[in-house]
C-alpha cells in the first residue's frame, strides 16, 4: 500500500486551524475504525472516551498488528483548551500522515480523516451511540458463531494469521489445540439434531470455561472447534486438555427425557517445538487429532506421538 505523500506547506501557511474542526455535539464521540490493513485488524473500533494510543505494543488501546508500526505509534486526546479531538506523533519511527499531511504536533482530526500508519488506514469519526451500536453488531455477526458464542471460522482464520506472524516476527511460543466431539452423529441419528446442537453448546461452554482465559477460542464448523494459545507451554496444554476432556467425559448430558454421553477428542501441537512455522500449527495438532480418533478417542495425543 502506498501512503500519500504529505504535502510540503508554504510559507506561513498553516495545515488546519483548531477552529474550523467540528467540535462533539451532544452524545456524539470520536471513534476510530480500522479501514485498511492486516485482516486481523479490519472492523476494528475503538471509541475515545478517553486518550486512545495506537501502536503494535499491547499496551496501546488500539492495538495493531503491523511491523510498520512503533510499539507506541500516535495517540488521539482531546484537547483541554478547545474541546476537539486532536493526534500526537509519540516519536515514532516511520511517522504519521493525516490524509495528505504528516502529523509534527497536535493535530486536529475532523470527522472522516484517515490515519496512515504504517500499512494501516485508521479512520476517524463523530459518532452517536446508533452508529457506534450498528458497527459492534456488524462485528459481532460476522465474528461470533451464533449457536456457541465462541469466535467464527472467518474469526479463526484472521486470528490464526494475526498469531502465527507475531510468534515467527517474536520468535515467541504458540500452541494450537483442535477439539472434535466422539459421537454426536450417533446422538443426531437416534435423539434428534436438536439434542446435537444442545451437546454442541454444553461442550463449548466447558471449553470456554477450562481454556477460555488463556487464548482464544472458536467453532470451527459442526462439531469441531480450534483454541489458539500464544505463549502456552506444550505440557501445560496437555494438561489443560486432558481436564477438558474429563470435565465433559464425567459430565450428565440430559435432553429430552434423554441421557447422551458425547466426548471429546483433542490434538495439541506447539511452536517451535514441534514445527519449524506456525503457519504448519493447524495440520500438525489436525493430525494428532485423528491419532486421537484412532486410539479410541477421548483422549488428548500430542503431535509429538505423530510419526513424520
Amino acid at each position: 500500500m502506498e501512503v500519500p505523500k504529505p504535502k510540503r506547506k508554504r510559507r506561513g501557511e498553516t495545515t488546519r486551524e483548531l477552529k474550523a474542526v467540528t467540535p462533539r455535539i451532544g452524545t456524539r464521540m470520536g471513534a476510530l475504525l480500522v479501514v485498511q490493513g492486516a485482516d486481523s485488524d479490519l472492523g476494528r473500533q475503538v471509541v475515545c472516551n478517553d486518550q486512545v494510543t495506537i501502536g503494535r505494543s499491547e499496551d496501546a488501546e488500539l492495538t495493531l498488528t503491523d511491523y510498520g508500526i512503533s510499539e507506541l505509534h500516535c495517540s488521539i486526546e482531546v484537547d483541554e483548551e478547545t474541546g476537539h479531538y486532536v493526534l500526537m506523533d509519540l516519536n515514532s519511527t516511520n511517522g504519521t500522515v493525516v490524509n495528505f499531511h504528516e502529523v509534527a504536533a497536535k493535530y486536529p482530526l475532523s470527522t472522516g480523516d484517515k490515519i496512515f500508519v504504517g500499512d494501516t488506514v485508521v479512520r476517524f469519526s463523530l459518532s452517536d451511540a446508533v452508529d457506534l451500536e450498528y458497527q459492534t453488531k456488524v462485528q459481532h455477526l460476522v465474528y461470533t458463531d451464533p449457536l456457541t458464542g465462541l469466535g467464527s471460522r472467518r474469526h479463526y482464520d484472521v486470528v490464526y494469521g494475526s498469531a502465527c506472524q507475531r510468534a515467527l516476527m517474536d520468535n515467541s511460543m504458540l500452541t494450537l489445540m483442535v477439539l472434535d466431539m466422539d459421537g454426536l452423529k450417533s446422538i443426531n441419528d437416534h435423539h434428534g439434531h436438536e439434542a446435537g446442537s444442545y451437546c454442541i453448546t454444553r461442550v463449548a461452554h466447558f471449553i470456554r470455561e477450562v481454556l477460555g482465559q488463556f487464548g482464544t477460542l472458536h467453532r470451527f464448523g459442526g462439531d469441531e472447534f480450534v483454541g489458539c494459545f500464544p505463549g502456552m507451554p506444550h505440557e501445560k496444554a496437555l494438561e489443560m486438555g486432558n481436564q477438558l476432556r474429563k470435565r465433559i467425559e464425567e459430565h450428565e448430558f440430559s435432553t429430552g427425557g434423554a441421557k447422551v454421553a458425547p466426548t471429546l477428542s483433542i490434538g495439541v501441537a506447539t511452536y517451535p517445538q514441534q514445527v519449524q512455522s506456525p503457519s504448519a500449527l493447524f495440520g500438525k495438532a489436525d493430525r494428532a487429532l485423528y491419532l486421537a480418533k484412532e486410539r479410541g478417542k477421548n483422549q488428548v495425543v500430542s503431535a509429538s506421538d505423530l510419526d513424520d
